[in-house]
């Protein structure tokens, strides 16, 4: 028995134990892991908050303000949604397994394999592009951390890309706060990919189901032609149909069983990307014409911001579009 965990979800078994939401591993040291993650990210949230308290409120403290936290409340929205779902993750995985070991020739089994490596295959791309992602903002930081580098009094605001009130001297525990905010930063992304494209392997494999369904009836109508339908082979070919049905029948309640359980995540998902990606070039704009050196990182991290949620968008929006094409090609099989 081959298994799909192995097979088609290596990567994306990585980067949810990473951060804490493998639905195979519920011990106690990753639920606190798990706790101690979204902590990180529901304080990074709080502490832009918290800059309302302190700082003047104008219309451009609130769309800086608002814009990081919309696209934080992606994060967080997502990653609360699957940690209270990860038992039904892994029921979801299960049905796949039970799927993926009834299949009956090696044909069913190579179309499997084609959707589930091209799951595979975005799935790397999405790492080295969060890596990338990551990796410029934090080199930056830490690269202008001697004191020789920039002047004292700019220091703080020129390290510190984002508005945040801490309650403590912030030019004292500037290495703290520095941490603090890539951690959250790549916490939040790397949450991001391993869920997100934990999904878009489900659901590559899922309309592997659906082909596998389309292929079944080619087969049995194959067969009645070829046969000329005689007694024997009118029954092999009723029987094939009716392993198409089926196919057809656990595919579609696969994806109807994850809907069931994240639509109103999608619901505030769409709502926070839509809010996140407005904002963020609202801000773009402002800060195009009268660019520097002195806002080039700025600049980058709401370019990111704003790729992240198109991209995100994108890929949803192209999955739930290839899983409606291949049911539709069932039917023009038929």
């Amino acid at each position: 028995m081959i298994s799909i965990e192995v097979q088609y979800f290596s990567f994306n078994k990585i980067l949810l134990f990473a951060v804490g939401l493998w639905p195979y591993q519920r011990t106690k040291l990753v639920q606190f892991r798990l706790i101690f993650f979204l902590t990180i990210l529901i304080t990074f949230v709080l502490f832009q908050l918290t800059a309302f308290l302190t700082l003047k409120c104008t219309s451009d403290l609130v769309v800086k303000i608002l814009s990081t936290m919309f696209s934080y409340n992606i994060i967080i929205t997502k990653y609360v949604s699957f940690a209270l779902n990860m038992e039904n993750v892994k029921k979801l995985l299960i049905q796949l397994q039970h799927v993926h070991d009834r299949l009956q020739d090696r044909y069913e089994k190579a179309i499997m394999d084609k959707y589930g490596y091209t799951g595979k295959r975005y799935t790397v791309a999405l790492i080295i592009f969060g890596v990338f992602s990551t990796f410029i903002p934090i080199a930056v930081d830490f690269f202008m951390m001697p004191s020789g580098i920039l002047p004292i009094n700019n220091s703080q605001t020129r390290r510190i890309q984002y508005t945040m009130e801490y309650f403590v001297d912030q030019e004292k525990y500037i290495t703290l706060i520095l941490i603090h905010i890539n951690v959250a930063f790549c916490l939040g992304l790397f949450a991001l990919i391993a869920s997100g494209t934990m999904f878009f392997v489900y659901f590559q494999l899922t309309c592997g189901m659906f082909k596998i369904s389309s292929y079944r009836i080619k087969r049995a109508i194959n067969i009645s032609i070829l046969e000329n339908v005689k007694i024997k082979n009118e029954k092999v070919m009723f029987k094939g149909i009716i392993y198409a049905v089926d196919m057809h029948r656990q595919a579609m309640r696969l994806s109807n069983m994850f809907m069931s359980k994240f639509e109103i995540t999608m619901f505030f998902l769409i709502l926070f990307g839509v809010a996140s990606v407005s904002l963020n070039l609202f801000q773009i704009s402002q800060i195009g014409p009268s660019m520097s050196a002195s806002n080039i990182k700025e600049l980058f991290i709401l370019f990111i911001f704003v790729v992240i949620c198109v991209l995100y968008m994108f890929l949803a929006n192209y999955t739930g579009q290839n899983v409606i094409d291949h049911t539709t090609n069932i039917f023009v099989t038929a």
